[in-house]
């Protein structure tokens, strides 16, 4: 199995995509997210980059769950994610950069 995180960073450019989200300023080791929780989803598009405050400290998503939802780092349980919930990575700008693509599929 391809180790997910280097993908994921490289996708965020090795930035928290919190930042300008969620409250709070970024701080700790980066960590990829899981964003549909029901079950650990590891795809690209269930992971998003997110600093050690905006993943676990007090301006985390798991802290501060409404605004996670609202801001689409975490998605509701309810439903298996569609190509519609895939994560639109930020640029170092901090717009949100269209023009990434998936890496191709590993060979089974």
């Amino acid at each position: 199995m391809v180790e997910l995180r280097p993908l994921v960073f490289a996708r965020d450019h090795y930035q928290c995509q919190a930042i300008g989200l969620m409250p709070g300023s970024c701080s700790g080791a980066l960590a990829a997210h899981h964003r549909w929780t029901a079950v650990r989803l590891d795809t690209i598009e269930n992971l998003v980059t997110l600093c050690h405050e905006h993943h676990q400290g007090d301006n985390g998503v798991h802290q501060r769950k409404t605004r996670a939802y609202e801001v689409g780092l975490l998605l509701r349980m309810s439903a298996k994610p569609t190509p519609a919930d895939e994560w639109v990575p930020r640029d170092p700008s901090g717009s949100f950069n269209t023009s990434w693509t998936r890496p191709p599929e590993e060979p089974v």
